[in-house]
């Protein structure tokens, strides 16, 4: 994601909530090679949805950053003293 590239990975919770929170590729369950390959095939097949995941992934760049998350961590840090 990191590249603007949507992924496909399985239910891991946080990255979970990252790929449905920002549509920003597939989560499977089973991550046979011909699964993979399967859903790489359908991902490429799909230019609008590819498009769009790749743009969300943008989004996310900006919103998952050290930057954007510094003055909620400094928050929680005062909170801690």
């Amino acid at each position: 994601m990191t590249a603007g590239v949507p992924v496909i990975a399985t239910d891991l919770v946080e990255i979970g909530k990252i790929i449905r929170g920002y549509d920003v590729g597939k989560i499977i369950d089973d991550i046979s090679p011909q699964k993979l390959a399967d859903e790489i095939k359908k991902m490429l097949a799909d230019e609008d949805k590819l498009k769009k995941q790749k743009e969300n992934c943008q989004i996310a760049m900006q919103d998952l950053n050290w930057e954007a998350q510094i003055s909620g961590l400094e928050n929680i840090y005062k909170g801690l003293i």
